[in-house]
Formats: C-alpha cells, sequence, structure tokens
C-alpha cells in the first residue's frame, strides 16, 4: 500500500547536535537541569572557574552543581555573538564548546559535546570577564 506513512528518515549529525543543543537552551533557562541528563554522559568533567572544583562528575553531581550559574539565567545560546566568538577564539578551551552567557549578569556555562551528542564536559564561571578577551 503506498499510502502508508512515510518512513522517517535518521537524523543526521547535525539534527542530532541541533537537539543536544536545543535540550541545553530549554532545560538551562528553565533552570531543569534534571533535564539534561539524557543529554549527559555516564561520567562529565565539570570546571568552576576560579575554584579547585571538581573533576569528573556523575550526571546526579552535575545536575547538582549547576544551581551554581542559577543567577545567570537567562542565557543567550546565540554561537554568533560577538563576546561568544571572542570567547571561542581567545581561549582553546572553549573552542569547541557550546556556550551560554547570561543575558543580565555576566554568567557563562559551555558544554562540551561528543560524537554520540551526549555532554561531556560542562564549565561554569559567575562571569565570562575571568577569560581570555
Amino acid at each position: 500500500d503506498e499510502s502508508a506513512a512515510p518512513q522517517s528518515s535518521p537524523l543526521t549529525a547535525d539534527d542530532s547536535l541541533a537537539l543536544t543543543q536545543d535540550a541545553i537552551k530549554t532545560n538551562i533557562n528553565s533552570k531543569n537541569y534534571s533535564g539534561l541528563s539524557a543529554y549527559m554522559a555516564n561520567n562529565v568533567e565539570v570546571k568552576l572557574m576560579s575554584t579547585d572544583c571538581c573533576g569528573p562528575k556523575t550526571k546526579e553531581e552535575v545536575i547538582g552543581q549547576m544551581s551554581y550559574v542559577d543567577e545567570g539565567a537567562p542565557f543567550d545560546f546565540d554561537q554568533t555573538l560577538p563576546t561568544i566568538k571572542t570567547l571561542k577564539t581567545k581561549n582553546p578551551r572553549l573552542t569547541n564548546t557550546f556556550i551560554g552567557i547570561s543575558k543580565n549578569k555576566e554568567h557563562l556555562i559551555a558544554f562540551s559535546i561528543n560524537t554520540d551528542f551526549k555532554i561531556t564536559a560542562v564549565e561554569m564561571s559567575v562571569t565570562w570577564k575571568l577569560y581570555n578577551q
């Protein structure tokens, strides 16, 4: 029967990356950090800028750490923003990350996403001005 529902094509890498990035935007801006659990690798490297914290963490521990940037919400994840482009250019550690910067303060959150489209690292700061500019 030719009138059967069309076969859905598998997601492309770009589609899969966009899904992970959309989940990050939505869940970070709603402070629903546990909503990111499904998008995380089993162990996630966490760095809080200007602290000794943290290293490898479980999903649950990462979710708990994300309150570090609560005051910064909402975040702008537009990777074409001049500030984000400069941060990526002048800070090699951030080059391949998905960065959000606070719309009303200076907080930064940056996500590393692997080839399986899972979050493998999260870096947070109370101000993006701590980075090279």
